[in-house]
């Protein structure tokens, strides 16, 4: 859509070229779109996307558009007292927008309970299973020999809380997808938020996630990871190849699970992991330190030192 359609549905005060915009997105991620607009509230950030060429329109305030002078990104803008209210307000114009979803699509052999929904837009592969009162939702694609167990959500909106320029409280509407791979279990009351923006929530091949977990807006699962039940995905957090999260673990936003790693029961992740190590406790942290550490406090309470 060009920037002047979207600046004159909203009555946006624009500077610079009639640009193309594509995509929308945050501007700190390294793997971005092309065409997008974001947007920044301080020229710290500024410097961070300065050669992004992906980064074709920023919503900026008109001091902070003047502060940046000469440094300013080859981009247009759009001028807003509150650019963060702003560009969601745009994101949100965007997606009442594209509400042409393709028909479902429902492979062979797959066994759907009647009381489960399926909504448009779904692709459903061979040999599925969909339990009683889950719910499919629009964006999801599913892969072959796949169980979804009863009272599941897949496709949900995710949780963006964010404050307006009123200080009122609410949520963001998402509008990407989820993508499960092939021969994946996912157990009852799970729930699988899609991407805020472009993309999709992955679930790689042969996952196993049991009962009760929480998967956050634009996670990543990678082949043969095993996720226990009550288990916790912050938004944008990734999880590599064949990881064991035991049974009420979590993971911070943003933070990746390296290969083979072990996390132990009710233990948090809050930085990446190394390859093939167990972590343990909140904030988590190699089993071999902690281990050390308790026995250190085992011999001072025993013998004073």
């Amino acid at each position: 859509m060009k920037l002047s359609n979207i600046a004159d549905s909203l009555g946006l005060e624009t500077i610079g070229d009639d640009t193309e915009i594509s995509h929308l997105g945050l501007c700190n991620k390294n793997d971005l779109d092309c065409n997008l607009l974001s947007y920044i509230t301080s020229s710290k950030f500024f410097k961070q996307i300065v050669n992004k060429k992906e980064i074709v329109c920023l919503v900026v305030s008109r001091n902070l558009y003047n502060e940046i002078g000469d440094l300013k990104h080859d981009c247009s803008y759009i001028i807003s007292d509150y650019p963060e209210d702003t560009f969601y307000k745009i994101h949100k114009f965007l997606c009442e927008q594209s509400n042409n979803l393709p028909p479902t699509v429902i492979g062979e052999n797959c066994e759907i309970h009647p009381t489960s929904i399926i909504e448009d837009g779904v692709s459903v592969g061979n040999f599925v299973k969909i339990g009683a009162f889950s719910i499919i939702h629009a964006g999801t694609t599913i892969g072959d020999n796949c169980t979804i167990c009863s009272h599941s959500i897949i496709g949900s909106n995710g949780f963006q809380a964010l404050q307006d320029k009123n200080g009122h409280s609410y949520n963001v509407p998402h509008a990407g997808g989820v993508t499960i791979g092939q021969n994946c279990y996912i157990g009852e009351f799970v729930n699988v938020a899609k991407s805020l923006f472009s993309g999709n929530v992955e679930i790689g091949n042969n996952v196993l996630i049991d009962a009760h977990c929480q998967i956050a807006h634009n996670c990543k699962i990678g082949d043969n990871s095993r996720i226990a039940a009550g288990c916790i995905l912050f938004g944008s957090s990734i999880l590599k190849r064949n990881i064991w999260m035991s049974p009420g673990a979590m993971v911070m936003n943003k933070v990746i699970v390296a290969d083979n790693t072990h996390v132990c029961p009710n233990s948090f992740i809050m930085e990446d992991t190394e390859q093939g190590e167990k972590y343990i406790g909140t904030p988590a942290e190699k089993f071999m330190n902690f281990a050390k550490k308790q026995y250190k406090i085992s011999k001072i309470l025993k013998y004073g030192k």
